[in-house]
């Protein structure tokens, strides 16, 4: 397999994990959690199983196959996600319920020879997913609110002009990113809530 340049949608999640959390907590809620990312991408016509994904001991990288369009994941994946933790929350064990940070990218991914994907594009990822502003967004947000995500200027972009782009309650803030491997503009935002961020 000769090495090779792809165009791809990339994400990753982290749980914002309280502490006190046993071993057997985190392995319930990484369960937990696949299981309810591939109810979402299900939901949203996206095959979780087609995805080239990564897991983390708090969440997971993955790369998206070609031919889905980015406002899938904005408008049906995440939304769809939020909905089943805000029903997981509901019933689950105080120091059980999960609060999600999610990021955003699409960029130009490199395929070696044994099919590993790796370059800058999933730095800027987890530069985005780390980011101050959208840690300070995932611990100020009410409770009826479990995720919020970010996505990169390159992802608003590409879905058509992002500063005007309206996707039922969300409401997307443009925040200024400066750290490490990213240095420009974000956008930031509740889905599925008519909650606003304010970073």
């Amino acid at each position: 397999m000769e090495a090779a340049h792809e165009y791809r949608m990339l994400m990753a999640c982290d749980i914002a994990a309280p502490s006190g959390r046993t071993e057997q907590d985190r392995l319930e809620i990484r369960q937990f959690l696949e299981s309810a990312c591939r109810g979402a991408f299900h939901a949203g016509g996206m095959d979780w199983d087609s995805c080239t994904r990564w897991n983390t001991t708090d969440g997971c990288r993955l790369v998206v196959p070609s031919g889905f369009r980015k406002r899938t994941l904005l408008d049906r994946v995440l939304p769809g996600l939020t909905a089943l933790l805000l029903s997981y929350n509901e019933w689950a064990a105080e120091h059980l319920r999960i609060r999600l940070r999610v990021a955003l990218h699409a960029d130009e991914i490199h395929r070696d020879s044994h099919g590993s994907a790796s370059n800058t594009p999933f730095e800027i990822l987890l530069c985005l997913l780390n980011a101050t502003l959208l840690r300070t967004a995932i611990a100020d947000a009410p409770n009826n609110v479990p995720i919020a995500a970010i996505f990169s200027q390159r992802y608003g972009e590409e879905i058509a002009g992002c500063d005007k782009y309206e996707s039922g309650t969300d409401a997307f803030i443009p925040v200024e990113i400066r750290e490490k491997e990213y240095n420009g503009r974000a956008w930031i935002h509740y889905p599925g809530s008519r909650e606003v961020p304010r970073p």
